[in-house]
């Protein structure tokens, strides 16, 4: 027989962790997958920020999409709009930039993707971070 078609191309970054948080959530249920993947205020045996790939990846191979730090993204920061909840981009200037994912000092249920928050370029925190990543 014919080799298989080659997959498609993958989705872009954010949706790498907000589809393999979903697919998990359809199988297992919200809480069990935010216990295996993510640190939040309720998994923690020590205060402060976890280690990395302690926690089970997403469905992707991701380590670390939810929880443990907030993550610094290259847009500005905007209220949440119904018109904007599906954007993957926030606006090309403000004065606060986006955080996502939520941190271990979080309730679990605050670790939806959709949720974000805006913070001062200059803040610093032990509760924020960044990822590095490559836009191919």
């Amino acid at each position: 027989p014919p080799p298989p078609p080659p997959p498609p191309p993958p989705p872009p970054f954010f949706f790498h962790a907000e589809d393999g948080i979903r697919e998990s959530v359809a199988s297992r249920g919200l809480g069990d997958v935010y216990k295996r993947q993510a640190w939040h205020s309720r998994n923690l045996s020590q205060p402060g920020p976890q280690p990395v790939q302690r926690k089970q990846p997403n469905t992707w191979g991701l380590f670390d999409m939810q929880g443990n730090l907030w993550e610094w993204v290259q847009d500005y920061y905007a209220p949440l709009a119904l018109e904007t909840v599906n954007q993957t981009s926030g606006p090309k200037d403000g004065i606060l930039r986006t955080v996502r994912g939520g941190s271990y000092r979080n309730q679990p249920e605050s670790l939806e993707l959709w949720q974000r928050g805006g913070s001062p370029p200059k803040m610093r925190q032990d509760y924020l971070g960044f990822r590095v990543c490559a836009d191919p």
